[in-house]
């Protein structure tokens, strides 16, 4: 579609709507196709959200992988750069990239080993969304190492994840879907490693952390790959318990939104 000018203020349904913020105009200009308004102004109020809540400068990558295209979808919404995907991903409008379980899968480009600015070995989070309730395989993980995944429901309805540490840190779960996330705040010590759904948190553990590299990858964990379908994927340094129940509520309000959309 044509692209349009979201600097101006405008009546949505008889009120005022705000001029998109710098942070989603940029974002919008790396669009190879431009979203709908009501699409823009959803992805709007999250940024807008997610930046006054303090999260967005704590994230190395932030991705939507439901919006209204593949190119988009994988735009990184906080950095320069993109995913790189690798087979066949399929992307669908509202669902986002799916794997075939077998050699499909999403490279994120961004290189747990030490080089990005927030997420490190003893302060990092990872977060991801599902489309579907699933139990097969994790929706983020690494090629090197089984020490950082994130497994949103496996086969005993459990969230199982693990950040920088050999050690699962785990939480009931019946429905994959959601915002899981996986937080480590320290090196080590109780409780140094929790686990949230939808902004609660569900589990801790008290893992040690290791060194690890390689590239953050979706839909495959070390050589284990899954057929889920990724709607949206974040990393960074660590966040407080209150800023994980603000970044699940402006990512649920996007989902839902999205889903309204025609």
């Amino acid at each position: 579609m044509a692209r349009q000018d979201r600097r101006r203020v405008r009546l949505v349904g008889g009120v005022a709507r705000q001029a998109a913020i710098p942070e989603t105009l940029a974002i919008l200009a790396r669009m190879t196709s431009q979203p709908t308004q009501a699409l823009a102004d959803l992805l709007d109020d999250w940024v807008r959200a997610v930046r006054d809540g303090g999260v967005l400068s704590k994230l190395d990558g932030a991705y939507w992988h439901n919006l209204h295209d593949a190119q988009a979808a994988g735009l990184n919404l906080v950095a320069a750069g993109a995913v790189t995907l690798v087979g066949t991903v399929g992307h669908v409008y509202k669902q986002g990239f799916t794997g075939d379980g077998v050699d499909d899968y999403i490279d994120y480009n961004r290189d747990i080993g030490g080089s990005l600015t927030n997420f490190k070995q003893n302060t990092a989070c990872l977060i991801g969304m599902d489309h579907t309730n699933n139990t097969g395989g994790a929706s983020l993980g690494i090629s090197g190492s089984a020490d950082l995944r994130l497994l949103a429901r496996n086969g005993s309805d459990l969230a199982t994840c693990r950040i920088n540490g050999t050690g699962n840190v785990s939480g009931p779960c019946t429905d994959s879907r959601g915002v899981t996330a996986v937080n480590r705040s320290a090196a080590s010590g109780t409780g140094c490693v929790q686990l949230y759904k939808n902004g609660v948190q569900i589990g801790t553990a008290n893992t040690a952390s290791v060194v690890l590299t390689g590239n953050l990858l979706g839909l495959r964990s070390q050589t284990a790959y899954s057929n889920r379908t990724s709607k949206f994927a974040a990393l960074g340094r660590s966040l407080t318990a209150a800023e994980h129940q603000l970044l699940a509520t402006a990512c649920l309000a996007f989902e839902a939104g999205v889903n309204a959309l025609p």
